[in-house]
């Protein structure tokens, strides 16, 4: 298009300006730096993230993240585990806006933390913590004593010989009978093993192995793979790939795994999710791995995989999504709010969190887009910590230690043909971007659709007006994400203040 910008730099789009006509002088935020910056005026809405928030004050070599709502007050606070310093802590969402309190224990001197999940096991209604301590050797749980996050004493659910490490733990209920199993997977011991709940009251069974031939077994995921209405397994294994076990009788009997990728694949599993990838009904699975053999900077050995589900728990051969320096982890979820499922993943080596665009909702993806880089993530969930109704990133980055946050500034503007609105949930920040348009050098084209908006804020937005959502990465150090929404009304001008807004 005539006068649009060129895309800056390491940006999937720079603008996405539709029948809009920007002139050359908008060239100007070129001065940006773009490394992760996107700007759009699209219907469903982008993903756009700020500068990183330190939950943390004290933590050192974190490893494992999660989200659950411990203190009964409807949002979701943060479990935090570490590998040296042998702790897991909890940090309180003080007013449900991402506001997190100093850390409160849950267990200390146990071991190195590989992995955490939440439920109730015990049927008193509040959320118990299980984790799987990897260099103790234990799978061990706490009771969540008055649903407030006051945490007990430890009971071992089980403990293992020197060397066979847990290294994933999952809480569901495997046998159909009301009450929280739960599932670990051995890396050392090439195991899958569940537990029984027996009683409802977090009274567990010896545990029945599902697999002892996963080879290097890291990361589980539970899904009813097979339209049956129970929960199967999926592992994956360093050295063995992808398989799934069929919940054969919905009574917890599994059936032997079935391999979803070459054995001799030298990009083993790190990690694997499930999520209806291509809208068709049915849970497809997806996978990071990498071959742990490479160094940042050459050519990238790590695989973000998606293999398409027919329904009944037969998949095509896998579809490669993105290529990272080392895949670590991948999470399926609507970043965008458009509907469909996109995908997050972290890149251990390269250091970089990225997001893929499910384009289309049937599996097509974006090229990779940046969130952050070089923040040395472990892990990450996906999760709405402010309660504004998208989707934010938090992470473990072992590296420097830190637990972070990332909030979604989701830019969502709607058009359809003469009675959209222009809407969304981006609040403008503080200090303004390095070089913004002018009004003067904003034009319109004439054949541009109407839009109307309801916003109280946006008070009577109409014909030939534009609305520009630009989120940038400062030059400081100081500002990596920042939004500033700008708009022009050509008819009447916008001062040269520009005072900010909120859309």
């Amino acid at each position: 298009m005539a006068g649009q910008p060129a895309r800056p730099p390491g940006s999937r789009r720079a603008w996405e300006a539709e029948s809009w006509c920007l002139p050359a002088a908008c060239c100007l935020l070129g001065l940006l730096t773009a490394s992760s910056w996107v700007l759009s005026v699209e219907g469903a809405g982008t993903a756009a993230f700020e500068i990183g928030r330190r939950v943390d004050s004290d933590a050192e070599d974190v490893v494992v993240v999660f989200a659950a709502d411990l203190d009964d007050d409807g949002d979701l606070d943060l479990l935090v585990g570490t590998y040296v310093e042998d702790w897991v802590r909890w940090y309180e969402n003080e007013d449900g806006k991402g506001t997190f309190s100093e850390a409160v224990d849950v267990a200390s001197g146990y071991g190195g933390a590989a992995s955490i999940d939440v439920g109730d096991l015990n049927g008193d209604g509040s959320p118990d913590v299980v984790v799987a301590f990897q260099t103790t050797f234990q799978l061990t749980w706490f009771s969540n004593l008055y649903g407030l996050g006051e945490f007990s004493v430890g009971a071992d659910i089980d403990t293992y010989e020197d060397g066979d490490q847990s290294r994933s733990v999952k809480v569901a209920d495997l046998d159909g009978d009301g009450d929280l199993d739960v599932i670990m997977a051995s890396k050392q011991g090439d195991r899958v093993t569940w537990y029984e709940n027996t009683d409802g009251e977090a009274t567990f069974a010896v545990g029945v192995d599902i697999s002892t031939t996963a080879d290097g077994a890291i990361t589980l995921a539970l899904a009813d793979l097979d339209g049956d209405d129970d929960l199967d397994v999926i592992s994956a294994s360093v050295f063995s790939g992808l398989a799934w076990y069929e919940n054969s009788n919905g009574s917890g009997a599994f059936s032997l795994g079935v391999s979803l990728e070459p054995a001799d694949d030298p990009a083993g599993g790190k990690d694997v999710v499930t999520a209806d990838i291509d809208g068709d009904g049915d849970i497809d699975i997806i996978s990071a791995s990498f071959d742990g053999n490479h160094t940042a900077g050459s050519f990238p050995d790590g695989r973000i995989l998606w293999l398409e589900n027919d329904g009944s728990g037969s998949f095509a051969e896998g579809r490669d999504v993105g290529l990272l320096d080392s895949a670590r982890n991948v999470v399926a979820v609507d970043l965008d709010n458009d509907g469909d499922i996109d995908l997050v993943a972290c890149d251990g080596v390269g250091g970089s969190i990225v997001w893929y665009e499910n384009t289309d909702g049937t599996g097509n993806f974006s090229e990779a887009i940046d969130i952050t880089t070089d923040v040395g993530v472990h892990s990450l969930i996906a999760v709405d910590l402010d309660g504004d109704g998208d989707i934010d990133i938090a992470t473990a980055n072992r590296d420097d230690g830190h637990v972070t946050w990332y909030e979604n500034l989701l830019i969502e503007i709607e058009d359809d043909d003469g009675g959209g609105d222009a809407t969304g949930t981006t609040a403008t920040t503080s200090p303004t971007p390095a070089v913004a348009p002018s009004p003067d050098d904003v034009t319109t084209d004439p054949a541009a659709d109407t839009g109307s908006s309801d916003s109280e804020s946006a008070d009577d937005l109409s014909t030939n007006e534009v609305l520009i959502a630009v989120v940038s990465t400062a030059a400081s150090a100081m500002f990596l994400g920042l939004v500033k929404i700008l708009w022009d009304r050509k008819r009447s001008g916008l001062d040269q203040e520009y005072p900010e807004q909120k859309i």
